[in-house]
Formats: C-alpha cells, structure tokens, sequence
C-alpha cells in the first residue's frame, strides 16, 4: 500500500459495472483482458493529484476513526469495497454525501501535527518526525474528496 492514493468521482449508476469491470478476464490460450483502468476513464473523473502515500493515508484513517470517531467504512459499500481489495489486491474507500454530511466539519479543523506524528509512531512503532505533516496533509485530501461528495456520485480512493 505504498502507492500514490487516487480519489475518482464515480457516478452511482456506474458501481453497477464496477465489480465486473475489477475483475481480470483470464482467456484460454490468449492473454488476460484488464479492463478496469479503461472502465474507470470512461466511468469516472480524476479529481486531483495526491502527494502521499496509500500507507500514510490509511494510518490517517485509523487516527481519525479511533481518536475521532470518524468512520469512513459504508456499511451500504463494505461488501464492495472487500471484493476491490480481492480482485484489485488494493484497499479502495468509497466517500459518499452521506460521509460529507456527517464528516466534513470535523475535519476541517485543525489537527495538531505533533499528535499526528505521535499516533504514527506508535501505530507503526517508528520514530518518523515528518509524518506528523504528512498525516495532516492525508486528512486534508480526504476532506478534499468529501467537498466532491453529492447525491448522485460517490468518491472512490484507491489507497494502494
């Protein structure tokens, strides 16, 4: 989970297609047929580019949901989301309006770096000082990716 997280605005309508679409179609005597970037330039928009690693943003998600009961895992999207990580074998969170609603004013707040970088630590048990503003900077793109949240799409961040 160390690559570059990438959050896509996905119309709802378009989650249909996504479970076939994740799956590499293996062929008899021919090479396998992936069509899942292809399904996701056509299904979807790239919103903006990320500096941080899949791994820094996920330690973010777990500060967030333990210290701050932000809890960023959709019930509605959880079986979704169990299938990309077999079939992608990447972590995908999807955002929703529901997720913008409940969420986005908690973390627009400022989080203090010194206990980011503290909770980094003894969540990797590592000594790594520039984490702090890297674990500030993950929660901003989440925060990011919930203003693009709306009733008919939803966000989907590939974590790596």
């Amino acid at each position: 989970m160390s690559t570059v997280p990438t959050p896509r605005k996905l119309p709802r309508i378009a989650l249909a297609g996504l479970r076939d679409a994740a799956v590499p179609k293996k062929r008899l005597f021919r090479r396998t047929v992936d069509n899942f970037e292809q399904y996701m330039a056509t299904h979807s928009r790239a919103l903006f580019d990320v500096d941080q690693s899949g791994y820094v943003m996920a330690v973010a998600i777990s500060y967030l949901n333990e210290r701050h009961g932000i809890d960023l895992a959709d019930p509605e999207f959880e079986p979704l989301c169990r299938f990309l990580v077999e079939a992608r074998q990447s972590t995908f969170l999807i955002l929703t309006k529901l997720h913008k609603d409940k969420y986005l004013s908690m973390l627009s707040r400022e989080f203090s770096q010194q206990e980011l970088r503290s909770y980094y630590d003894d969540f990797l048990e590592v000594q790594e000082p520039e984490r702090g503003q890297a674990m500030r900077e993950s929660i901003d793109v989440l925060r990011r990716c919930l203003l693009e949240a709306d009733e008919h799409s939803v966000i989907l961040l590939s974590l790596g």
